[in-house]
């Protein structure tokens, strides 16, 4: 086989029960893909394929860099096919067995990236159930890839788990998939992880291998028949041990909830964070304080203030406009009224950054008016304030770790809402109902997969929206004040999102990211730790 549509095959990457993986190259946009071409037995089974593209649905909608994302599904001369991202590297498979155990830094890198990855694709209610080792791919420069996101799901609902067909290697299965539970959620991704921690750590898994038996593995799984001494033995520190026992618990209630609680129990050795505070008790509610602010001085600072050097602020005039959440199918409206306000022209830029912090964090350099980014919400908070003092304006945040609060009336420097930044990102009240920020031509505003060439751009290079606001659409996520939450069905006015949770919301795609994710009502959360050198933010002040 030379070509399927506009793909161009190259090379077979690999087989298995499942099919076969071919590298290809993309006609159309000059882009290498993996092509998965399921098995024809799998094939002729229509329930089992309505409900694969049903799986395929849900993973197309997974757009985070430490996923593997699905392009498309098609049929072609009856053979089933999935396009996907070409991730090149090694699987952590392949790197266990070719170094055998792994250092315990070179071991927290990658689990990160896991974590990320697990986590995003948790709070959307999918699950892998098949993570593993040979799941994970691992490139070069040590970033983190989870593969097949979906296919165990849909295997284990149709009971394959004959040879040739098994629903992952027995060895990471969780306890309650053994027992064959229906109640399977994140959880069971978890256990799989911590098998996968056992295993970067000592070069082997924690149960019986010289057996064919699959019972008597299965038998250890449910047990918890795991010896951690040859880890305590090989000077693995105590917290690591403790995290990974945790994870490897049997009964799932007694294993963390969420990956995010995960990191919180590695207390600061995944995601170093200066002045760390421990996380003893879940975050407490977050305040929105609207304390009175004598209005005169308000609006000298505005007038005098309104731009810091070369970050313009521009004003967005109060309206109202229906905000979509989307859900794996469907969506959920709400209608939202929100005041006047300022938002930055631009995206911070990494001088304006060294201006106010000093040290210039970002992956890509080169240029001092590409965007700031490696920032995570805490930073983005601290930069904010910073630049207020700087201007001798209200700081608006107070507090730290996980009771920040946000003082609405203050002067000073903030990160806007996710209500604020749509609104904008729409065009306000000048709107035109373009498909991005600016245009229904993604190439016309947006730095983004096709065009970037994996890098940011500097700020203000493409055309810009209704309000003359730039990169709203791709170059650098953006991140917003709001917990990641729901939205409610009722209206609201000044919205400023749920009073907890685990993520932060980010807003606009990134160069990483394809046109799906440049669109102004998509919504994506991460960790307020994260850093991510597709992941920035700009300013907002109140009127």
């Amino acid at each position: 086989m030379q070509k399927i549509r506009d793909y161009r095959i190259i090379s077979l990457l690999g087989e298995g029960g499942m099919g076969k993986v071919y590298l290809a190259e993309d006609e159309m946009l000059e882009r290498k893909v993996a092509i998965k071409m399921l098995n024809p037995e799998l094939g002729s089974n229509q329930e089992l394929l309505a409900r694969f593209r049903q799986e395929a649905k849900v993973q197309a909608n997974l757009h985070h860099p430490n996923i593997v994302t699905l392009f498309t599904y098609f049929v072609e001369n009856n053979n089933h096919c999935i396009v996907m991202e070409y991730a090149p590297g090694k699987t952590l498979k392949q790197i266990i067995r070719e170094k055998g155990k792994l250092s315990e830094n070179e071991t927290l890198s990658l689990l990160k990236g896991m974590l990320d990855g697990l986590g995003y694709a948790h709070q959307y209610g999918v699950v892998h159930r098949d993570i593993k080792p040979a799941n994970i791919m691992v490139s070069e420069e040590g970033n983190v890839k989870i593969m097949d996101f979906g296919i165990a799901k849909v295997l284990g609902d149709r009971g394959l788990t004959r040879t040739g067909l098994k629903m992952g290697t027995v060895y990471y299965m969780s306890p309650e998939q053994v027992k064959a539970d229906k109640d399977i959620d994140q959880r069971t991704d978890i256990y799989s992880l911590g098998i996968t921690l056992y295993e970067m750590l000592s070069g082997t898994v924690p149960f019986t291998k010289n057996t064919d038996s699959d019972f008597i593995v299965m038998q250890d799984i449910v047990s918890g028949n795991i010896d951690y001494h040859l880890l305590a033995n090989d000077g693995i520190s105590n917290n690591l041990l403790t995290v990974l026992k945790s994870l490897t618990e049997t009964d799932k209630n007694n294993r963390p909830p969420t990956c995010m609680q995960v990191e919180k129990l590695l207390d600061g050795k995944l995601i170093p964070v200066e002045n760390k505070e421990p996380h003893k008790k879940p975050a407490p509610e977050i305040k929105i304080i609207h304390e009175p602010v004598q209005e005169q001085k308000r609006l000298e600072h505005i007038d005098k203030n309104v731009s810091l050097s070369h970050q313009h602020m521009v004003l967005v005039e109060g309206g109202s406009f229906i905000r979509k959440e989307k859900k794996l199918i469907g969506y959920r409206e709400q209608s939202v009224k929100l005041d006047s306000f300022y938002i930055s022209k631009y995206q911070v830029t990494q001088e304006e950054w060294e201006f106010v912090m000093g040290k210039n964090p970002s992956h890509f350099r080169g240029e001092r008016n590409l965007p700031v980014e490696k920032v995570s919400w805490f930073d983005s908070v601290e930069f904010c304030n910073k630049l207020s003092e700087k201007e001798g304006l209200q700081k608006v945040y107070s507090g730290s770790w996980d009771n920040i609060t946000m003082n609405m009336n203050a002067d000073g420097y903030r990160l806007p809402t996710e209500a604020e930044w749509e609104y904008a990102a729409r065009g306000g009240s000048l709107s035109k109902g373009y498909e991005y920020s600016g245009s229904n031509n993604s190439w016309e505003v947006a730095w983004y997969y096709v065009n970037s060439n994996n890098n940011t751009h500097p700020v203000g290079q493409k055309q810009p929206n209704e309000l003359g606001i730039y990169d709203m659409s791709g170059n650098v996520w953006e991140w917003c004040w709001d917990w990641y939450g729901n939205y409610s069905s009722d209206s609201q006015n000044n919205p400023a999102g749920p009073v907890s949770g685990s993520d932060r919301v980010n807003r606009g795609g990134s160069w990483f990211n394809d046109a799906g994710n440049l669109r102004p009502a998509d919504r994506y959360g991460s960790y307020p730790v994260s850093r991510h050198d597709n992941l920035g933010f700009r300013i907002a002040r109140t009127k």
